[in-house]
């Protein structure tokens, strides 16, 4: 505090303290086995080709936690947050829904797959599932038992696949980003220049569309481009 006289007036004004640089937490080796789960996902029951959910996982305080959001095709909602916890060398995963289920499962990681097991107490039963990447998907499959883990029965098998446009997006960003400002910079250029306008009938993207040829490579006209109009793009890679 620096305090200031003047008169009979004493003031006085509080100088913050320049916060101390934070510790670094959660950057152990052990803290990053489960991370082949995060990503963008489509959900398929093993053998099918039709999407049961769609399911974000996301790394959140500091990479400290793994937060799930699951989002069925029928409905049924739920998020999970899996923790490492150093203390016990275990990983802790909690698992809520929009039904007002609750499951709380823990384990380890061996041999590069996670297994978590817990009891499922409304259903009264055991619960063990386990997580191992595989070909660039995530296999995750769980088992459950009702005499005390003598025996286990499937529950489910899911693979995750990494969501299609996020692939899309991904393979086309890069090259194409770069092609589009070359080909807006001439655009640009060539508005200064003022050359006549296009056709009324046909509008700029459409001609920016028609001249991106069979080999990926734009190809523009400057002299029949309606500058004035917004471009607008989408260019899908052949098989």
């Amino acid at each position: 505090m620096v305090l200031f006289a003047g008169g009979n007036v004493l003031v006085g004004r509080v100088l913050a303290a320049e916060p101390a640089p934070s510790a670094r937490w959660c950057v152990a080796a052990a803290y990053r086995q489960f991370d082949f789960w995060v990503g963008d996902w489509d959900v398929f029951d093993v053998g099918s080709s039709l999407p049961v959910a769609h399911a974000r996982i996301d790394p959140i305080l500091d990479g400290c936690v793994l937060r799930e959001d699951y989002q069925g095709s029928d409905g049924h909602k739920g998020q999970s947050f899996t923790i490492y916890d150093a203390a016990r060398r275990v990983w802790h995963q909690s698992w809520v829904t929009n039904r007002g289920e609750l499951l709380e499962i823990e384990g380890k990681v061996e041999k590069g797959e996670t297994i978590l097991s817990g009891e499922d107490r409304a259903a009264g039963s055991l619960v063990r599932g386990t997580w191992k990447p595989q070909n660039g998907d995530v296999r995750e499959t769980a088992v459950t038992s009702t005499d005390g883990g003598n025996t286990w029965k499937p529950w489910f098998d899911l693979v995750f696949r990494h969501k299609a446009s996020a692939v899309g997006d991904a393979h086309t960003s890069a090259d194409d980003r770069k092609a589009l400002a070359a080909l807006d910079f001439k655009y640009q250029a060539a508005v200064k220049e003022g050359l006549r306008p296009a056709k009324a009938h046909e509008s700029r993207s459409e001609r920016v569309s028609n001249r991106l040829r069979g080999d990926g490579e734009l190809t523009f006209d400057p002299v029949y481009d309606n500058w004035s109009e917004p471009l607008r793009i989408s260019i899908v890679n052949a098989p």
